[in-house]
């Protein structure tokens, strides 16, 4: 059996603060990109720059750079389109980026948050 502490304050970006991450990029610039671009920035974490398939633009202030294009050292990037991950992953792989999927890290939060009970 398991039981929820729903005192447990979590997020993302207490998430990233734990693991010291400072630079982030956010891959996907869609609602949820979006999104979290918004949370990350409310909570203090510098997101870099956003990648996303559609054209090199500046939108809010924040650059969207396409896949293939040169891009700047960050210390993670997060992936939104979660049903393109392990694509997504091999491609920066290969360019030794610190790649990380939305889901897996909403997962390991809801790990933290459901205590289990025997």
């Amino acid at each position: 059996m398991c039981k929820i502490n729903i005192y447990t304050k979590v997020s993302i970006a207490s998430f990233l603060k734990q693991d010291n991450v400072k630079r982030v990029a956010i891959y996907g610039y869609g609602v949820i990109g979006k999104k979290l671009l918004d949370e990350l920035i409310k909570e203090h974490i510098r997101v870099e720059y956003m990648v996303d398939k559609a054209e090199t633009y500046q939108d809010n202030n924040i650059i969207v750079y396409r896949p293939e294009d040169d891009l700047p050292s960050v210390d993670i990037m997060i992936v939104t389109p979660i049903f393109a991950y392990s694509e997504i992953k091999q491609q920066f792989c290969k360019r030794n980026m610190n790649i990380a999927s939305l889901g897996e890290i909403i997962d390991t939060l809801l790990r933290d948050v459901i205590e289990y009970v025997e």
